[in-house]
């Protein structure tokens, strides 16, 4: 099994709708953010070592599996100190919520706002570019 951070913001432009027993081909790029572990856990963000990508960067590989068990995300935000206002993720803050399908508009749920997804996919498999 590989977890799959899928972020909303991809999705809310033009990406299609998914779901649990779906098969999907995604561009997949290490997960490198930081603040992830920060939000879900150092220990699940390990385990979810991709996030998928097709907005950039051009690093990103084809791959296609099948989604096991989804999970949408929703995280607290705060004021970021001396930014004048910005708001971040306050970490430790995620609650998350086992689903069957993506709803790519998620409501907020009291404070906390929608995030994305972290999807199971298991035997992932190369897609070639044609």
């Amino acid at each position: 099994m590989t977890t799959v951070w899928v972020a909303a913001w991809q999705f809310q432009c033009c990406g299609q709708k998914f779901g649990v027993g779906d098969t999907v081909t995604w561009g997949l790029v290490p997960e490198r953010s930081s603040h992830l572990g920060a939000l879900i856990g150092s220990r699940r963000a390990q385990e979810g070592a991709w996030s998928e990508s097709h907005h950039g960067p051009g690093d990103a590989e084809l791959q296609r599996g099948r989604i096991t068990s989804l999970e949408a995300v929703w995280v607290a935000f705060a004021p970021r100190q001396g930014s004048g206002g910005s708001l971040e993720p306050v970490p430790g803050s995620a609650v998350t919520c086992a689903i069957t399908r993506a709803d790519v508009w998620a409501e907020p749920q009291g404070n906390l706002r929608f995030l994305g997804w972290l999807a199971e996919l298991d035997a992932l498999e190369p897609v070639s570019e044609a």
